[in-house]
């Protein structure tokens, strides 16, 4: 009867935990539904394309575009719908899917926990591992949704092959890891987790190349197979990550980052799962081989991969690529369900020197650039810090470091019956965080489509009646680039103007101007007859629509443009906001005069306002509105006497000026 009641609970405990997925994918969806766009740019937008293509076409490139390697499995997974659907609803389902196999991290987890620790701690593991912040991911369309589950995956084959090394498992465990790597580039730092793990199990050395010899085989046709496809593609070694390999990074600087990122492994995963495997360390001998080889993947994939994202964030991120740590939670859990297993065997001098180091990473932290609104994208865990904080430092020194501090103490002084209520505690805590975090997520994104894409996110599509080139001439707008691509399927090339940079492998390349202001790509006009341009480059057509007014009124920088002629540029202009208002002054540059520069102002004051030509004044206007709200200005300038080619404009205002029309006619001279 024992043995039946054993069984019947397991099940009723399998039974939670498959509830949990569920409850973990029907919420994560729900709050899913609140993100209108991809937020990280370009990553989410570079995914997505890859996938359509894929389905589309057969290539993994970005519609026309060469791009090198980024993932074969993940836009494998998300690019049906993305081809098939309309944009709408392929976006809803490729989230939905993330958060399907995001959530499904769990069952490995608890498959695995039930191997080293008891079915109800087991659980818990499961319901931890839905817990993370860093679940804000499972709404957007990033490789963590299938990375986080499959680094599970490799994990706990990695501890059943330490346990026992048959054919099976090793031969499963260079499937997964292959997998892995082609799921997200990162992954090949796999090759050198498992023998650190090895090494830390206690295998003997001498034994361990026999014992493993499937594993070093396969690991090395692996190796090669990669080099060799890489250089008859002609691609780079890692990819589109090779530059990460290119060197050029200071040391100093590196050895931070890693500590920095050692500090924020502790803070992502609670302090406590962190800690405990610290502390196994000194029991290793009292635990079965299961949790030993557990605690040694462990400690190996959060060594190397903090080894890993801290340096190539030293260089190339500038603050915390916490999402890049996030697979490494799950096996943390695990240690702590274990060390709570065996009594939360802990001394004073161990449990500070333990927690010791984890103070001094986080009071080293340089809170002024790792926890700023713009590092949150990389660092979904420091969210809930920052929205309980704000952007003031010593509010978010006292939430951190009191945090740290708090835990430290229960950890030292807390008795074995409260320490057993800390991973509940921890589940709560978590999955609070990650709610507060999406919705962070959803929020942000809600701003980026106001003034990246206006009210119709697929506004290209509908008012083009044909291909469409974009033409982009600002740096600091270049993710509504992205945005607009992602969004509109008739956009078939993106071409930056001279002096504009635009990250990632957009379809188009460089484009060219002649000196009458002719757009040349590869040295000839583009054939299309569409041209979607920021506001504030001045084309040579008809205006066919804008973006239009986005939440809050803020109106997004695109303009449809249909062209009767080869593509060319009037001129362009600065000081002129999206919605057309001037606040002080702005200025037009023209490419052919002489001509007429056209301006349709509105004085919302008593003002003066100064016209410049070639930098000297030309008129002068005081506009009084008389108690009316607001008076029409409709004004022409010629350019300046004798000026041939380029010319300048300019304007100064006293108060309030909008404008409606900036227009300029090569053809009328005066």
């Amino acid at each position: 009867m024992e043995g039946v009641s054993e069984g019947l609970r397991a099940r009723r405990l399998g039974l939670a935990v498959a509830g949990l997925v569920v409850l973990s994918i029907v919420g994560r969806v729900v709050l899913g539904r609140g993100i209108p766009t991809p937020w990280i740019a370009p990553d989410e937008m570079i995914y997505g394309l890859l996938g359509r293509t894929l389905y589309s076409s057969g290539r993994l490139a970005i519609e026309n575009a060469h791009s090198d390697f980024y993932s074969l499995t993940y836009p494998a997974l998300i690019g049906g719908p993305l081809a098939w659907l309309s944009p709408d609803r392929g976006y809803e389902l490729a989230k939905a899917l993330g958060v399907v196999c995001m959530s499904l991290a769990a069952v490995p987890a608890y498959l695995w926990a039930r191997t080293v620790v008891s079915t109800r701690a087991a659980v818990v593991v499961a319901a931890l591992t839905l817990a993370l912040p860093a679940f804000a991911y499972s709404g957007l369309l990033m490789t963590e949704t299938l990375f986080y589950p499959l680094l599970v995956l490799v994990c706990w084959t990695a501890a059943r092959t330490l346990v026992a090394p048959g054919r099976r498992n090793q031969l499963l465990l260079v499937a997964l890891v292959a997998l892995a790597v082609l799921t997200r580039l990162q992954a090949a730092v796999l090759v050198l987790v498992f023998p650190t793990a090895v090494l830390l199990s206690g295998v003997r050395l001498r034994a361990a190349p026999r014992r493993f010899a499937l594993v070093w085989a396969g690991f090395g046709l692996g190796v090669a197979a990669w080099l060799i496809w890489r250089l008859a593609s002609g691609g780079g070694t890692l990819g589109a990550y090779s530059v990460a390999a290119s060197g050029g990074y200071h040391p100093f600087s590196a050895v931070r980052f890693v500590f920095y990122h050692l500090g924020d492994l502790v803070l992502l995963t609670g302090f406590f799962p962190a800690w405990a495997a610290a502390l196994l360390w000194f029991e290793r001998r009292r635990l079965s081989a299961g949790a030993r080889a557990t605690l040694a993947v462990a400690t190996a994939l959060s060594g190397w991969l903090v080894l890993e994202v801290g340096v190539f964030a030293s260089r190339y991120v500038g603050h915390l690529a916490e999402r890049d740590l996030i697979a490494v939670a799950p096996p943390l859990f695990l240690c702590l369900a274990i060390w709570l297993e065996v009594g939360a065997p802990r001394t004073f001098r161990r449990t500070l020197s333990v927690t010791a180091i984890t103070l001094v990473a986080l009071l080293a932290w340089p809170l002024r650039t790792l926890l700023t609104r713009a590092a949150l994208p990389d660092a979904a865990g420091l969210i809930p810090v920052y929205r309980l904080a704000g952007a003031t430092l010593s509010r978010q020194h006292l939430v951190l470091e009191g945090a740290a501090v708090l835990a430290a103490v229960v950890l030292v002084v807390a008795p074995r019956r409260v320490l057993a209520a800390v991973p509940v505690v921890l589940v709560v805590l978590l999955g609070a965080g990650s709610v507060v975090a999406e919705n962070y997520a959803a929020s942000q994104a809600r701003v980026q489509r106001s003034t990246m894409l206006g009210p119709q996110r697929d506004w290209i599509d509908r008012s083009a009646r044909g291909p469409v080139i974009l033409l982009y001439g600002d740096q600091l707008q270049w993710p509504a680039v992205w945005e607009s691509l992602f969004w509109n399927r008739k956009v078939v090339g993106v071409f930056p103007l001279p002096g504009a940079q635009l990250i990632g492998p957009a379809p188009g390349g460089y484009a060219g101007l002649a000196n009458d202001g002719t757009v040349l790509i590869a040295g000839r006009p583009p054939p299309q007859r569409f041209v979607v341009a920021q506001v504030g480059l001045l084309v040579n057509g008809t205006p066919v629509a804008d973006a239009g007014s986005g939440v809050g009124g803020v109106v997004a920088p695109w303009r449809l443009w249909r062209l009767d002629a080869p593509l060319r540029l009037l001129g362009t202009s600065s000081g002129f906001q999206a919605n057309g208002d001037i606040y002080k002054s702005a200025a037009v540059h023209a490419f052919s005069c002489p001509g007429t520069l056209r301006l349709t102002l509105l004085a919302k004051q008593d003002e003066q306002i100064d016209l410049y030509r070639q930098g000297k004044l030309y008129r002068r206007l005081s506009p009084t509105l008389g108690g009316a709200p607001l008076k029409v200005l409709h004004l022409r300038v010629p350019s300046a006497p004798g000026v041939h080619g380029a010319c300048d404009f300019s304007l100064t205002t006293t108060g309030l000026l909008g404008s409606t029309e900036i227009a300029f006619d090569p053809t009328v001279s005066t």
